[in-house]
């Protein structure tokens, strides 16, 4: 995680092994404002992907719904099945994947094609149920 200013803030390395993992992240010296988040991964051949996130720390910002819901939307996306709860930040709801065979909608998500996003998409309603 970096600050505006490119100032590191905090740092965490894993080997995800082809696996999903919960990682924790500490962060040192936080204000509010503009941070990012960059993710990084190589892959066994070698291949670098990359992507930053900006997000903003405001400190009356703390959400109620912390650890009722299993990813941030679109983290995780992949593993997104019957039941999962995620929390849309774009609204601060929290969104409860639908049985199958509905389910199959909820991994259904890029950048460009958004139809599913759990209370963006024209069609969330088809594979989300909003639950807080």
């Amino acid at each position: 995680v970096y600050d505006h200013a490119q100032t590191q803030k905090g740092y965490v390395a894993s080997s995800l092994d082809n696996s999903n993992k919960a990682l924790t992240l500490s962060m040192k010296d936080m204000s509010d404002g503009h941070y990012m988040l960059v993710v990084k991964g190589t892959d066994d051949t070698g291949k670098v992907t990359q992507m930053t996130y900006d997000f903003m720390v405001s400190s009356d910002s703390t959400p109620s719904t912390a650890g009722q819901y299993d990813y941030t939307f679109p983290a995780g996306l992949k593993s997104y099945k019957a039941g999962t709860k995620v929390l849309q930040p774009k609204d601060n709801g929290i969104y409860q994947c639908k049985p199958a065979p509905l389910s199959g909608y909820c991994i259904q998500w890029t950048d460009v094609s958004n139809a599913y996003e759990p209370g963006v998409g024209f069609a969330w309603q088809s594979a989300w149920t909003k639950v807080g």
